[in-house]
């Protein structure tokens, strides 16, 4: 026969030390305590019949009975209501909470939220989302601007750019050849300088071949940064001597792995570069991904034999001096330099002595170095570049400062939940305070349950984090980011998890234990002094949540509206049924004469296709990020060519106008009669025409070019302007000139087909490899979708917004509708008596809805006063519109009070239905 269980009085008696007190008073204290402990344990869900479950939750409640009995004594004595003692805390003599105490008081935290279930996965998708969004966009940040590179002791290296002393717009540029080696032998304070420049290079496979960009590198770049070969061998001083033109490189790991299975026989293998073989010698570690982040070169090759076998620079400042050895010759600006400090030299030190070496080089060689002077970055301190630096901090902060602004949201969210729970748990937090817990004992105990809840949330979303990275580098690209979760993104998560308990926490907590034990007790839990407060408290965290709300929306608004008037920008060419593709003959060992003889056979063939109209080339399309500018000026301008305005370039063939449907206004295209014999021609848009004969007729006018061309240009044409770099830009000039007498090695394709795109791309892939089945054809596809990439900013910032703009209106509606929910449960019995009395449901929507409409309104406000002031911060990126644009500020108010109503309609609609008997019996 199992033994009786001992009552819940005779619990007490077993526990409870011996009260120094009148035994009826004693008596009464036992009783209460007995009758408190008994409501508590029912609330909590133990079982009266397990003597384990009833002593351990006992321990939770009351770990030290000697201290509770002291205060009982206190407070019969005194007559006072203060209970210092915080039943499942465990304190010592000096107030100080010891580890049992604290484990006991987790496992109580853990067991309401499993007993919650709903509301503890309810807050933890809240939190998971939003700290997984924040630890996910932070961890992309991180790759890009905190991330040490993988070199050794990266804080003695240091960047060391060229800059115009009278141009400030051009001040972190690359070093001609000649500069860096000046800088090499003259410099006393480094230990080594070497030099980088990335390349376009054709890799061929089998019967494939495509377009990637490597590295060329000077012999002791590798030994410089202190990066060792994973296997084989790095690109040494003697790879790069003069003379050495040995075809060897190094890959990258990730390449090794992705081309090659991480095959460990790779040493002394060949692949076709530009046509020709190089010959394997190492593979890197592989952490390494090269100085630029974002971008992982896939192999790397010595600087001397790479040009010497066909490779060029993309980026080069300057023109080739005729005549003059590629490394001999200053003109050119082409290579990147990177040296490191001696021991114990700051780079104070250091530019004193560039200074010095400078001005050396400005005298010895005025012509070219007579305005170059020598700027220092500390290479950890580098992003990208200085000057783009800067923009990426401040894209980074925007985009944080939203997702952050996402969580805000999510908080508040969870915080007007945590409300709701309170007054659900009232009746037990009221028997804790009755039992001699303290207020702050009470807040700390539910602060320990939003922390569970938040570091749970946390690891949550660091698993959201890690997936999304994944998927991100899942991705075979060149554009890559080291997007591991490291020590400093774990922290980052740790500490918005820890703040996110704090935000959505402290408030509910204060408000629970804001109450009156008698009155409390008296009323059974329900109708405490301080539910105008608490309801207060939730108003003013909805109207938070829709004024967030309604700033990302209008900044979505904005961004979309901006989108779409973007697609609406006429770019001044047509690209409807026009395919292009790109070839680089000349990097696959092609002479000029030759390459020229495939694009004029390419040509040939394809105009015999009946779904053709024209055909047209171009060393530069417009809007793909793809351009060149040089100095230009009238045949008359006396000015020196360094003064000459910078105007964009572009050379086409015949055809290219039509193809593309540019109108020429004035004049002639350019025909297969201006040939290389003929007086230079040129056709100049209305901007360049204006700019350089200001009302004046520019057909037959003369213009010299500084980039190494011999003679005058003939004005032929003039054609209408156009959007050459942006779509945003404003109306800037531009100077056409003709393929026939300016041949060049790397073309793009421009076909305007009859409409099927398709035959159209089928042709050009077909007759290209009739001429050349190894030929390299990249950006094959229309040139709708070639363009597409000039609205990335537009698209990112409609995207970005749009995605934030919708998470903030879904937490808004939520918000509003759990707080008119509660606000309905509140109200229950005064809605029966409304209904008793013969209010109609109307009337009692409009009740419910009533205080909706109110916060939405006042949160609107707060939201468009806020929206107001940031919003100006997006002028750069809108198309068409101004930031305080009229339609968006009005429609965007209007869609938020739509969506905060059926919100709110849902349980006002509940509460027009309540039974008027059921609402006062339940009552």
């Amino acid at each position: 026969m199992t033994p009786m269980q001992p009552t819940w009085h005779q619990l007490i008696r077993s526990h409870l030390p011996r009260l120094d007190l009148p035994p009826q008073q004693e008596e009464e204290a036992v009783a209460e305590l007995a009758q408190l402990l008994e409501d508590a344990a029912a609330e909590d869900g133990v079982d009266p019949d397990s003597s384990d479950a009833v002593n351990l939750w006992m321990k939770t409640q009351i770990p030290q009975w000697k201290a509770l009995a002291q205060e009982i004594e206190n407070r019969h004595r005194s007559a006072k209501t203060s209970r210092p003692l915080a039943p499942g805390v465990n304190h010592g003599e000096n107030g100080k909470a010891s580890l049992d105490g604290l484990i006991l008081d987790c496992r109580f935290a853990l067991r309401k939220l499993a007993k919650d279930r709903g509301f503890t996965a309810a807050v933890l998708l809240t939190l998971a989302v939003g700290i997984g969004l924040n630890t996910a966009v932070f961890g992309i940040i991180n790759a890009v601007l905190f991330k040490p590179l993988p070199v050794a002791d990266s804080r003695e290296l240091v960047n060391i750019y060229t800059y115009d002393t009278a141009a400030t717009s051009m001040s972190q540029m690359p070093l001609s050849f000649p500069d860096l080696q000046d800088l090499k032998e003259q410099s006393t304070s480094l230990t080594a300088l070497a030099g980088h420049t990335m390349v376009e290079l054709v890799w061929e496979v089998d019967e494939t071949s495509e377009l990637i960009t490597g590295e060329l590198v000077t012999g002791n770049f590798f030994s410089t940064l202190g990066v060792e070969a994973a296997l084989g061998r790095t690109i040494t001083a003697e790879d790069d001597l003069p003379g050495n033109l040995s075809a060897i490189v190094v890959l990258s790991h990730s390449t090794w792995q992705r081309r090659f299975g991480e095959d460990p026989g790779i040493i002394g293998q060949e692949i076709r570069l530009n046509g020709r073989i190089y010959t394997i010698v190492g593979v890197t570690p592989a952490g390494f991904s090269g100085l630029t982040r974002g971008f992982a070169p896939p192999l790397w090759i010595p600087v001397r034999s790479g040009y010497a076998l066909g490779a060029t620079s993309t980026m080069r400042m300057g023109t080739a001096t005729a005549g003059v050895e590629r490394f001999a010759d200053r003109n050119p600006l082409w290579i990147w330099a990177i040296g490191r400090l001696k021991p114990a030299v700051q780079i104070t030190q250091l530019e004193s002595e560039i200074g010095t070496i400078a001005t050396r080089l400005q005298n010895e060689y005025p012509e070219t170095n007579g305005r170059r002077s020598y700027l220092l970055h500390a290479t950890d301190s580098v992003r990208v570049l200085p000057m783009i630096d800067t923009i990426l901090f401040g894209s980074s902060a925007v985009v944080m400062a939203i997702v952050v602004l996402i969580l805000l949201i999510a908080s508040t969210n969870i915080a007007n939940m945590l409300l709701a729970r309170v007054a659900y748990r009232r009746k037990e937090i009221v028997t804790r305070l009755a039992l001699g817990a303290s207020r702050s004992a009470v807040i700390r105990q539910l602060q320990l349950e939003c922390l569970l809840l938040a570091l749970a949330g946390g690891v949550l979303g660091l698993g959201l984090a890690l997936a999304t990275n994944k998927a991100l580098a899942s991705f075979d690209s060149q554009i890559t980011l080291d997007l591991s979760l490291d020590l400093r993104v774990f922290f980052f998560t740790l500490v918005v998890a820890t703040l996110s308990a704090v935000v959505f926490g402290l408030a509910p907590a204060f408000a629970a234990t804001r109450v009156s034990i008698s009155n409390a007790l008296r009323c059974d839990g329900r109708g405490a002094t301080n539910s105008r407060a608490k309801r207060r408290l939730r108003a003013a965290l909805v109207v938070a949540q829709v004024a967030m709300s309604m700033l990302l929306l209008i900044c979505a608004g904005l961004s979309l509206r901006s989108m779409l008037n973007a697609h609406q920008v006429d770019p001044g060419f047509d690209s409807s049924n026009v395919v292009v593709a790109e070839f680089a003959p000349n990097l696959q060992g092609y002479s000029e004469e030759r390459a020229e003889e495939f694009y004029d056979n390419l040509r040939e063939r394809l105009v015999a296709h009946s779904g053709i109209r024209s055909i047209g080339y171009a060393n530069f399309l417009p809007l793909t990020f793809s351009f060149s500018s040089a100095g230009v000026a009238a045949e008359n301008e006396s000015r020196p060519p360094e003064e000459w305005p910078q105007i964009g370039r572009t050379y086409v063939s015949p055809g290219y106008f039509a193809t593309l449907g540019i109108p020429i206004l004035k004049g002639r295209s350019f025909s297969e009669h201006d040939s290389a014999e003929d007086p230079l021609v040129a056709i100049v848009n209305q901007t360049m025409a204006e700019l350089l004969w200001p009302n004046e007729d520019a057909i037959g006018k003369r213009l010299k070019v500084d980039d190494g061309s011999e003679g005058l240009y003939l004005v032929v044409g003039v054609a209408r302007n156009g959007k050459y770099w942006t779509l945003g830009e404003e109306p800037r000039s531009h100077l056409f000139r003709s393929l026939t007498q300016h041949p060049q090695g790397q073309l793009n394709l421009v076909v305007r087909s009859e409409g099927n795109l398709q035959l159209a791309l089928s042709a050009i892939r077909r007759e290209a490899r009739a001429l050349d089945e190894r030929v390299a054809i990249t950006g094959l596809e229309p040139l709708a979708e070639r363009i597409s990439d000039s609205l990335l900013l537009p698209r990112a910032s409609a995207l970005l917004f749009g995605f934030a703009g919708l998470a903030g209106l879904l937490l808004a509606a939520f918000g509003l509708y759990g707080v008119i929910s509660y606000g309905v449960s509140q109200r229950t019995r005064e809605i029966g008596i409304r209904m008793a009395m013969g209010a109609r449901p109307l009337s009692i929507i409009r009740l419910a809805v009533q205080e909706a409409v109110i916060l939405t309104a006042l949160g609107a406000a707060l939201g468009i006063l806020a929206a107001v002031a940031t919003t100006k911060a997006l002028s750069s990126v809108l198309y068409g519109i101004s930031a305080t644009d009229a339609l968006t500020f009005t429609v965007v108010p209007l869609f938020l009070i739509a969506v905060a109503l059926i919100a709110a309609l849902i349980p006002a609609r509940r509460a027009s239905v309540v039974d008027p008997v059921q609402a006062l019996y339940w009552e």
